[in-house]
């Protein structure tokens, strides 16, 4: 195999699968300290966030809103790699606790082949989409590489494609290269304060 076709194989496999995609999608519209809008802020934000996703936000109330940016932070928190475990627990039970109150029928399409789908309307349906969506990640393994960016200003939500599944930033040319500086500074400052102060 030539270099440029091993090249463009890795690039075909650090595409998220399908099922992991709407999901980083949705992590990405939380807002970040970088000034990354809250995708969900609004009505009209959420609409066009919604649509992007491939899913009818209609009109949603405030209500209908504020269970998306419930569902969203539980992700978040689940996809946080770099975190505190003992949180996740508690997060699962509480997406758990989502997914029991939405409508969904389990559909079989073949020998091969079934899966969990929204059967509300509304609110109902998105937050029943995007746990169908998170099933199919788990069941497919691929949830365990949906990451965030350790780089506490980003937070970006990416997909691990590395083999050892310990990717860190979403690009480590820039996230990656500011943590490292900021790294070496605090180092260095802490030195150069233990030199002065003897």
């Amino acid at each position: 195999m030539m270099a440029a076709q091993r090249v463009q194989q890795r690039k075909e496999e650090a595409k998220p699968p399908v099922e992991a995609e709407r999901l980083l999608g949705f992590l990405n519209s939380r807002p970040r300290s970088d000034g990354h809008p809250d995708g969900l802020a609004g009505g009209e934000s959420a609409a066009a966030l919604l649509d992007s996703l491939g899913l009818d936000g209609g009109s949603l109330d405030d209500v209908g809103l504020e269970r998306l940016r419930r569902l969203r932070d539980l992700l978040a928190v689940l996809a946080d790699r770099e975190g505190d475990d003992g949180g996740r627990g508690a997060a699962w039970d509480s997406v758990n606790e989502i997914a029991a109150g939405v409508p969904t029928v389990v559909r079989f399409i073949s020998d091969e082949e079934s899966g969990v789908h929204p059967a509300g309307e509304g609110a109902d349906a998105i937050v029943g989409a995007l746990i169908a969506d998170l099933d199919r990640a788990v069941s497919g393994g691929t949830w365990r590489r949906v990451r965030l960016c350790a780089y506490e200003p980003c937070k970006s939500a990416f997909y691990d494609a590395t083999r050892s599944r310990t990717q860190r930033w979403h690009s480590y040319e820039v996230c990656g290269n500011r943590a490292n500086v900021a790294s070496y500074r605090r180092r260095a400052a802490a030195g150069s304060r233990k030199s002065t102060s003897r």
